[in-house]
């Protein structure tokens, strides 16, 4: 399934569960060109609770990376979940609470059925990347949690920079 320019393999968390699931099969199943290749696997099943709707609108979704690491969200799985969610029918396509490692989020499909929304938490004062030098450009970069943090780097003309490459170096700057 794919949500905004992410790929997934969607797991129906009713039949098989996390803990059944190593590292190496996430990878091998996330590889391109020997598995069925994903950005990531998302278990999506039913939640905890009832859902702040009253009703069974509770939806649980473990995100796991490439890597085969687990990770507390993704906005993009999110979207892919709440549409499998009412797909499976586990629960209103139009109100759902969505459980994630992270935090619980309002989410819900769009008339289409094809689109969801998300509703995430304000992100609260970016905080500055100490350490981390700008490049010419670059007005400023900061940290910013919705979920997990997103670096985010305010530039002055986005159609001057290489976004690839600068965006590979700042990804794996410590």
């Amino acid at each position: 399934m794919t949500g905004s320019g992410n790929d997934f393999v969607m797991v129906d968390g009713r039949h098989t569960t996390p803990a059944e699931w190593s590292v190496d099969d996430i990878r091998a199943v996330c590889a391109r060109g020997t598995g069925v290749g994903a950005d990531g696997l998302v278990f999506v099943g039913p939640g905890s609770g009832p859902g702040t709707g009253g009703g069974s609108d509770a939806v649980r979704m473990v995100y796991f990376n490439s890597d085969g690491s687990r990770a507390a969200m993704c906005g993009n799985a999110a979207l892919c979940s709440t549409r499998l969610a009412a797909r499976l029918g586990l629960a209103n396509p139009q109100h759902m609470t969505l459980e994630t490692d992270a935090a619980t989020y309002e989410s819900r499909c769009l008339s289409d059925g094809e689109r969801a929304e998300l509703h995430l938490a304000p992100v609260h004062s970016p905080a500055p990347v100490p350490g981390l030098a700008t490049a010419p450009g670059e007005r400023q970069a900061a940290l910013g949690t919705v979920g997990v943090p997103h670096l985010v780097v305010l530039v002055e003309e986005v159609e001057r920079v290489d976004v690839v490459t600068r965006g590979r170096l700042l990804r794996s700057d410590p």
